[in-house]
């Protein structure tokens, strides 16, 4: 580390391997995804025993360590009490094990990183500061993290494991393993976890969750500057994605949930810092006011805000009635605006390369304002805000579900074009380059007047310009962008001019192969123009983590658009590898660090996410077989038998263009839910064995179909 001209400490790469400073931040930040993800996956599998409140006279909460003699005799005076201890020790002492090891885990990290920062007070790491951390990207991205993460931990706990059961879990734990043989942390793991009066059917306790958050006190000074980072920087670089200003609560959507977590350390700020609320909602939360911060779980500000008095007021500027409406009615509008640009881009052909390129900007800029409209609506129709609840015109649930399934489709042909654009990038390019260069290597032989029609064309200065032309546009580099940038614009600029010459404008041969070199040159600009950064902008806008929960009210409205229209099964896959995209915020600090528990917790969230798309195709093997058994019944009940000799007049009788239709529909129908279906390499087997057995029924069935459809035309015919 050197010391800059600004007097601003440079640390080079933080996260460097031999960075021991940056190295543990990381280790630190990446346990904490894993203890999360740990966490979420536990709470799924709460013992029922310790639920069950017949069970209190053995599963004991905290209230047991005043007197835990009387309650020990008190078990061991009842028979039957001794039993139901005895069995209840046995069948869960295992899944106890687990849950008393994340409870401790998540005392260890808070621990271990109030140790990172004692040995960061004290200069353990050599030029390294908390200061100097906080100027430098990824440093302030992982000291935020690092408090941001405790914060989700305790705020997930509390909400899905009840205190009293974590009490009632750590006494069991103690009891039946031994309070003797309990480590040195078992006591203030205690303390952490103790219950906090929070519960789905009661109010909200009384300085909840400041005094929880602060059983164990961060110190002040680094809970202030990272709040100053995230007030005034844009840490993650979202702004770039979000280039419009009207986008700004989008693009620091990410340290806008963070934030809202670590005032809670500050509780002073949300109380009395009315200039330093302000500051924060006008930047942070001056359109929204539901915050998703982590993976799906959102705030109402309205709600849990009310008891802040600053917080209240610097809030009471986006709640005015005024702004509501305004921001609800901009959102509406755009709903029938995007919806239809986008399906303008999905027509069949128009998202072509040269389409792409000549428009990426607009077909971003599109892309954009439907993620944003769609972001806006999801997150504010969950709030429980009464003057929003009473505004016309919400789109609806249905008309939301539409934009999100063609936005998905969109994104979903836009990544892929853009994709097979990069992959061909360099080859595309020195194809355009060697086209121009021989383009004006035919011009300069031309001039040279050697060839039998060009003797009276023969000009030697023209001819020595198009050689050097043809020499620069070889001598072109593509790694060199920028270099190349120039240049090529100047060559345009020279091959406009030289068509002025009166010998070049009147020869129509000569200014048609100017004008193509112009255009390989201006196709050489354009596929510069396709950029890596062009993909991460897009991947940060096409984000759904906010949905990840919400998701789950659309389930029954995405089940009957595909009753109803079998074709969407195609956007509703486009929708599914749009959610995709949430497993990689999750992973991302863990296979940084490459820590082993990447395969876990990957395996948890993707089986989160499978759940998802198993509860959203169940309906496609359901909707086949009642399909299937609609067309076996017309053919077996409703379809006549051709007999070898008939009337003219009873063809018409015996054509059933009616009954016919309606089977080429249902087996059409069939066709399209496995054409969709198999393109999902990743769904569940009994899906595809479903679909399997439907492929062979359907080809039996279309060739019933086609004898009928010939005797429909014989019909016709006569």
């Amino acid at each position: 580390s050197t010391q800059s001209t600004w007097g601003i400490t440079c640390m080079g790469d933080f996260l460097d391997s031999k960075n021991q400073c940056g190295q543990s931040l990381l280790r630190l930040v990446s346990r904490a995804n894993a203890i999360i993800a740990e966490l979420l996956r536990l709470s799924n599998h709460i013992p029922v025993a310790f639920l069950d409140p017949r069970n209190d006279d053995v599963l004991f909460d905290f209230r047991y360590t005043k007197n835990p003699d009387a309650h020990e005799n008190k078990v061991d005076a009842n028979m039957t009490l001794v039993e139901l201890n005895d069995s209840l020790r046995s069948g869960h002492i295992t899944i106890l094990e687990r849950f008393y090891t994340l409870m401790t885990n998540i005392y260890t990290y808070i621990k271990e990183f109030l140790d990172f920062l004692d040995k960061l007070m004290e200069g353990v790491f050599i030029q390294h500061t908390l200061e100097g951390i906080l100027l430098n990207l990824d440093g302030k991205q992982l000291m935020s993290e690092a408090v941001y993460l405790y914060g989700v931990m305790l705020l997930l706990l509390d909400l899905r494991i009840d205190g009293t059961v974590r009490e009632k879990m750590l006494i069991a734990y103690g009891r039946w393993k031994g309070f003797g043989t309990m480590t040195v942390d078992y006591q203030p793991t205690c303390r952490l976890m103790r219950a906090t009066g929070m519960t789905a059917s009661t109010p909200q306790p009384r300085n909840y969750p400041e005094e929880y958050f602060n059983r164990i006190v961060i110190p002040p000074r680094v809970i202030a500057q990272i709040i100053g980072r995230l007030r005034w920087d844009d840490i993650y670089n979202q702004i770039s994605a979000y280039p419009q200003p009207n986008h700004r609560s989008t693009a620091l959507s990410i340290q806008s949930g963070m934030l809202y977590v670590i005032l809670y350390f500050a509780p002073n700020v949300l109380k009395n810092e009315t200039a330093m609320m302000r500051e924060i909602v006008d930047r942070h939360f001056n359109d929204i006011w539901v915050v998703p911060y982590f993976m799906g779980y959102t705030a109402d500000l309205p709600q849990v805000w009310e008891p802040y008095k600053a917080a209240k007021a610097a809030l009471a500027n986006t709640l005015q009635p005024t702004n509501i409406r305004q921001v609800h009615s901009e959102m509406v509008a755009q709903v029938s605006q995007m919806a239809h640009n986008v399906e303008q881009y999905l027509v069949e052909g128009v998202l072509s390369e040269d389409f792409v390129l000549d428009n990426m900007q607009r077909l971003l800029n599109c892309l954009r304002q439907a993620n944003v409209t769609i972001r806006w609506l999801v997150l504010h129709r969950t709030t429980a805000l009464k003057s929003f609840a009473q505004l016309r015109g919400m789109p609806s649930q249905d008309q939301l579900l539409n934009l999100m399934l063609s936005t998905a489709q969109f994104e979903y042909r836009l990544k892929l074009k853009l994709t097979k654009m990069l992959a061909n990038k360099q080859n595309k390019w020195e194809d355009f380059r060697n086209q121009a260069v021989e383009r004006m290597a035919d011009l300069g032989a031309y001039f040279s007047g050697d060839g039998a029609l060009a003797k009276r064309a023969k000009n030697a200065e023209l001819q020595e310009w198009c050689t050097q032309t043809a020499q620069k546009i070889q001598s072109l580099a593509f790694e060199d962008h920028t270099v190349s940038g120039r240049v090529l614009h100047k060559l345009l600029q020279a091959l406009s001019d030289v068509e002025k010459f009166h010998q070049i404008s009147g020869s129509l041969h000569i200014k048609q192969h100017l004008a193509e070199t112009r255009s390989f040159l201006v196709q050489m600009q354009r596929t510069h123009n396709i950029r890596n950064e062009t993909m991460g902008n897009l991947a940060v806008v096409v984000d759904m983590s906010y949905a990840f929960l919400i998701m789950n009210d659309y389930v029954p409205l995405i089940h009957d658009k595909l009753r109803t229209q079998p074709m969407s099964v195609l956007r509703v896959r486009a929708l599914f590898l749009k959610m995709v995209s949430i497993l990689d915020l999750v992973v991302y600090r863990i296979s940084q660090i490459k820590s082993p528990d990447l395969l876990s917790v990957f395996q948890f969230y993707s089986g989160e996410l499978v759940k998802f798309v198993r509860r959203v195709l169940e309906v496609i093997p359901v909707s086949i077989f009642q399909i299937m058994n609609g067309i076996i019944h017309m053919q077996t009940s409703k379809m006549r038998e051709l007999p070898t000799k008939l009337l003219r007049s009873e063809l018409a009788e015996y054509a059933q263009l009616e009954d016919r239709h309606m089977l080429a529909r249902g087996t059409h129908q069939v066709s399209v839910f496995t054409e969709g279906t198999c393109v999902w390499v990743w769904v569940w087997v009994c899906v595809c064995v479903c679909v399997c057995v439907c492929v062979c029924v359907c080809v039996c069935v279309c060739v019933c179909v086609c004898v009928c459809v010939c005797v429909c035309v014989c019909v016709c015919v006569c």
